[in-house]
């Protein structure tokens, strides 16, 4: 099997401003997994896909204390901040 043989034709893309709401629906609309994110010039900036706003879900404010205090043990701060801007981002451009 190549590439070829299970891609898409038509390239579907997001922008780092689009909302979290509105690449998802990109991702049902077009039955694809991932989207690659562009920049006003085109040039590509990133990749979103569904298993990123799948780990928000996961990993957001509703886990377990245990979990958490686990991550805050376990991760320096600068991991924790990003990790905190994935998981509450509103923006492609925060969980991509």
């Amino acid at each position: 099997m190549r590439a070829l043989d299970i891609m898409t034709e038509s390239v579907v893309t997001a922008t780092p401003e689009m909302t979290i709401h509105d690449a998802a629906t990109l991702f049902v609309d077009n039955h694809i997994g991932g989207l690659p994110v562009i920049d006003a010039t085109g040039k590509v900036v990133g990749i979103v896909s569904h298993s990123d706003l799948l780990n928000r879900i996961e990993n957001g404010p509703n886990r377990s204390k245990r979990a958490l205090w686990l991550d805050i043990l376990s991760s320096s701060p600068r991991e924790q901040a990003a990790k905190s801007v994935r998981e509450h981002g509103r923006v492609v451009g925060d969980v991509m």
